[in-house]
């Protein structure tokens, strides 16, 4: 048995690990310490590629916070420890340093977080759950973030795609 300690660069190389990788940042981003969006996403790896391709390409946002928690929205759903904690960075980070003006919270499809699609008796369920918990998060949100604009989204599979869908506003369904 190897201890951390013994392990060499060679056997971390062959483990796929490059203990000397460079990359080039885009020019002037050190010094741009400002993003308008701060997007809420569970961890689940299965999500990373859309969920950046969506928020690049369906909101528009090339240069984003991220904080990934386990079930995403669904952790300023209901009132707990979690959810100050992660208000309170958001705050701390993403208002305070970085200047952010808009919250997106995201949902996605068979989340681990809520059991698995296989916890819920129907997709129709599953989806309703989905945006009962985004509307009760984006409640919060608003109230301890008056002055920044809240999205709540969801995925949901559609064949072979992944389609991103945006709560309206209540105040705007009813207008509709």
């Amino acid at each position: 048995m190897v201890h951390r300690s013994e392990e060499t660069p060679h056997m971390r190389e062959k483990q796929g690990i490059d203990p000397e990788f460079t990359y080039r940042m885009p020019q002037g981003n050190m010094e741009q310490h400002h993003c308008s969006t701060v997007v809420v996403s569970c961890i689940d790896f299965r999500f990373r590629e859309a969920n950046d391709a969506f928020i690049e390409k369906g909101l528009g946002e090339k240069n984003f916070d991220t904080l990934n928690y386990p079930g995403g929205g669904k952790s300023f759903a209901s009132d707990g420890p979690e959810r100050e904690l992660l208000a309170d960075k958001i705050e701390q980070v993403c208002v305070d340093l970085h200047d952010v003006k808009r919250i997106v919270i995201m949902n996605h499809w068979d989340c681990g977080g809520y059991g698995g699609s296989g916890h819920f008796h129907s997709p129709d369920e599953e989806e309703e759950t989905y945006r009962s918990d985004l509307e009760k998060a984006r409640e919060y949100l608003k109230t301890r973030f008056p002055n920044l604009e809240i999205v709540a989204v969801y995925n949901k599979p559609d064949g072979e795609d992944l389609k991103y869908r945006v709560l309206e506003e209540a105040a705007e369904e009813e207008a509709a």
